[in-house]
Order: structure tokens, then sequence, then C-alpha cells
């Protein structure tokens, strides 16, 4: 799993340039927006989606099934692409903290530190529930398949919630309302823990569907 996780973050090297394009376009929005909210969401995302194009790398011109000539197991191949993704979704998160700390101070300008926290997480939660949908559709059907399976779960998804809370009426929205109250009022440390839980649990499903699935699959 070492030499795996070796071999991505040299790919992660190899683009540079977005990287830079990305941080730049970052920094932008830092100096320019009242809040940095935005950003912290977009750059989160956008370092967990780097996993998913490590397996667009991995299948190129068929490399997958040298790949796996290797000596290491199929299941450590899939343990890695999660441990890689929590790895850059934690990375891009504590580096855009960081920066959006350090040009807002610079700036004068005042932060709720509660609610860059609170985005935090809910960027990092995002990205997970990302990863844990796209890493089983890529590894079924590939990279080009895979994008369009990715996009009609994603449809069927936000489809279903606006259903739900069209349909749901007034009792139904009071009772989402009634729970986002309660989180609120929950400490610091029990959301933490209540995300880290759910986190372990969604990841946990995802990576025993994406291993039976790249057990099963001929490369």
């Amino acid at each position: 799993m070492k030499g795996l996780l070796i071999k991505d973050i040299k790919l992660m090297k190899n683009q540079k340039t977005f990287f830079v394009a990305m941080i730049f376009v970052g920094i932008m929005f830092l100096i320019t927006q009242e809040t940095p909210y935005f950003v912290i969401a977009y750059i989160t995302t956008m370092f967990s989606m780097f996993t998913i194009t490590t397996l667009t790398y991995d299948e190129f011109e068929n490399g997958a099934a040298f790949l796996f000539t290797l000596p290491f197991g199929r299941r450590d191949y899939v343990k890695e692409k999660y441990l890689y993704g929590m790895i850059t979704c934690v990375l891009g998160v504590v580096i855009v903290t960081l920066a959006s700390v350090i040009i807002y101070t610079i700036r004068g300008s005042q932060m709720d530190m509660t609610t860059i926290g609170a985005t935090g997480l809910a960027s990092v939660s995002v990205s997970i529930i990302f990863l844990s949908l796209s890493i089983p559709i890529e590894i079924k059907f590939g990279v080009e398949k895979g994008r369009i399976g990715f996009i009609l779960v994603l449809g069927f998804f936000f489809a279903g919630f606006y259903l739900a809370m069209r349909f749901a009426g007034n009792e139904g929205r009071l009772g989402v309302q009634n729970v986002i109250v309660k989180i609120e009022n929950l400490s610091t440390a029990a959301v933490i823990g209540g995300l880290v839980g759910i986190w372990i649990i969604v990841g946990a499903i995802s990576m025993m569907i994406s291993i039976r699935l790249i057990e099963r699959k001929e490369y």
C-alpha cells in the first residue's frame, strides 16, 4: 500500500499546473470575497476529486492490467484509494482554512471561527460522500461511463431530496428544522464525533462494495 500511495503522490506532483491554477483562483476569492466559506468548500472538494483522477490515470491505455501484475492485492488497491482520498480531503481543508485565517487577518477582516469550522466539516462530509459514491461507480463502469453514472446518481439523490421535502408538507419541514436546531445545541465534540462516525460508516460500506466490484472485474 505504501508503494501505491507514493505512486499517487507522484501523480499529484505532475499536476503542479492544475494545483497552482486552483490555488490562484482560491486566493483571488479570498482577497475579493467578504467571507471565505465558498473557497473552503471549493478547495476541499477539488482536492478530494484528485482521487478520481488517479483512477483515470491507472486505467489509461489499459494500465490497470499491468498494475495488477505487481505484488499487491486488489483489496490493497481499493483501501489505498480511500486512504488517499481522506488524506487529500483533510490536506485541502487544512491548507485552505489556514490560508483563509492568514489572509483575512492581514486584511483586518473579522471571521466567525465557529462558522469556518462548520464549513470545513461540511466540506469534508460532502467530499467523503462524493468519493463514497464515485469510487465504486468508477470501478464498476470505468472512467467515461462512470462519469455518466455518477451524474445520474447525483441527479436521483437531489431529485429525491427535493420531492421528499416538497411532499412532506409543513410537518415534515418542521421536523427537519427541529433536527437542525437539536444539532446546533450539541457540543462541538459531539458534532465532530458524530460526523467522524458517519464518515467511517459511509466509507466502510463504500469500500466493501468497491472491493467486491474490483475482485469481479476483468482487466
